[in-house]
């Protein structure tokens, strides 16, 4: 900061520098000071007139500036990322916590890493977590009013929180969670409440869960009364797939553990020439495991085509590439259980008078907010990759056709294993070319 010198000051730097020798003796003696005195005080008028006690302390102030601001930007940038604990944003924590089905006393635990000894105590957690969810209550009874009416494709399912199930109904074009309740069963009658508000509904995805079937019956026999169209009842595909690739992995098992046990008899057999011992009975044993072997894998082959049939009937397009339909998809199932025959398939039918459990676009089907027609059949063609099943069976494991497949098993490709490709035409190679005639020789020798 600049100073301005005094008038005495002033006039001792006139007598250094402006005037005529023996000025400063003179002003000495009239000031009844020393000369050096006079000197000192002229000196400090230049430097206070040239500037360089100012721009030094100038300097030092900027540095000091710059200092501060760059302290407060760190700390902006600390307070951007930094948790502010009040009550809202404890309420939040604690909200999400159970809603992703972490317990109190976790979420206690975590927020007292980040807060230290100011964290809430579990009990007001609980307490923040509650009013959030009366809040959240509030705001979701509005937009079921206005959604719920609109729904045309829904799922519904329960989620058990302990012995209490969270019935839950969801709208599948747009994945809205329509209802999420927390009830006291799942009887028919339940059930029947929860579907009841969903007057446009068309279609209902569904498990095999007797409460909710029960329950959708009771609310299409209520709009029948109304003279309103009854909800189309579809099970869903998973479960029917789920069945059916259990049944079918048993059934490639029982043919790989007959060929097993056939290959350990012939072995066997071998072991017992080679040692030169008795071989008298054991070639007909042989044969009775090989020709066991040889059924069950007949039967596995013979039991693919119709198992890769039902799962093309439940894709969203045929195999021609057009928009599946619900009467044909339940057609191909009928068809295809027909030939799936056996004691692992009992369980993988669905049960008489619901055959199929086929969940297709139907007549007339559509989505929430009207959309039908050609927008229904766009909304397929996109979709068309999330909603086909899964591959089931044994698809990874073979990569040649049944002949790969059981030699992937352990088979040798002269084990007998291969006739039955080449009889069947699928996966002949190795196997399926020279199984068939390794099989004569075999029997050949055992006889």
């Amino acid at each position: 900061m600049l100073s301005i010198p005094q008038a005495p000051d002033v006039a001792s730097a006139a007598a250094v520098f402006c005037q005529p020798r023996g000025a400063v003796t003179r002003l000495a003696r009239l000031r009844g000071a020393s000369r050096q005195s006079v000197y000192r005080q002229a000196h400090a008028v230049h430097q206070a007139v040239a500037g360089t006690r100012c721009r030094r302390r100038l300097a030092d102030l900027r540095r000091r500036l710059a200092a501060a601001a760059a302290a407060g930007d760190a700390l902006r940038r600390r307070l951007r990322r930094a948790l502010a604990p009040d009550a809202e944003r404890q309420a939040e924590f604690a909200a999400t916590a159970q809603a992703l089905g972490v317990s109190l006393t976790a979420a206690h635990a975590l927020l007292g890493v980040l807060l230290g000894p100011a964290a809430p105590s579990r009990a007001r957690l609980g307490r923040l977590s509650r009013q959030a969810a009366g809040r959240a209550a509030q705001a979701l009874a509005e937009l079921d009013r206005v959604s719920r009416p609109r729904a045309r494709q829904l799922a519904a399912d329960e989620i058990f929180v302990g012995r209490r199930p969270v019935l839950v109904t969801v709208e599948q074009d747009s994945r809205c969670l329509l209802g999420s309740r927390l009830a006291a069963g799942r009887a028919s009658a339940t059930w029947a409440e929860e579907l009841g508000p969903y007057a446009a509904a068309e279609q209902l995805a569904r498990d095999g869960g007797q409460g909710l079937r029960k329950g959708l019956e009771r609310v299409n026999a209520a709009r029948r009364r109304a003279g309103q169209p009854p909800i189309a009842d579809q099970e869903d595909h998973f479960h029917l797939l789920q069945r059916g690739g259990r049944a079918f992995r048993a059934v490639y098992h029982k043919a790989r553990r007959a060929s097993r046990k056939a290959e350990q008899a012939r072995q066997a057999l071998d072991r017992r020439r080679r040692r030169g011992l008795s071989t008298a009975g054991r070639g007909q044993a042989v044969q009775h495991w090989w020709r066991r072997a040889e059924a069950a894998l007949d039967r596995w082959i013979e039991q693919e085509r119709p198992w890769r049939r039902l799962q093309a009937a439940l894709r969203l397009f045929s195999p021609a590439g057009e928009l599946n339909s619900r009467a044909r998809a339940e057609a191909e199932v009928q068809a295809a259980l027909a030939q799936l025959t056996g004691p692992e398939w009992g369980a993988a039918a669905p049960p008489a008078g619901r055959a199929g459990g086929v969940s297709l676009p139907g007549p007339g089907a559509g989505a929430v907010g009207g959309r039908a027609g050609g927008g229904r059949a766009a909304h397929g063609r996109r979709a068309g990759g999330r909603v086909a099943p899964p591959t089931g069976g044994l698809r990874g494991r073979r990569a040649g056709g049944p002949g790969a497949a059981r030699g992937a098993a352990g088979q040798r490709p002269g084990a007998g294993v291969g006739r039955a490709g080449g009889r069947h035409g699928a996966g002949a190679g190795a196997g399926g070319a020279r199984g068939g005639v390794a099989v004569q020789q075999q029997r050949g020798r055992d006889q």
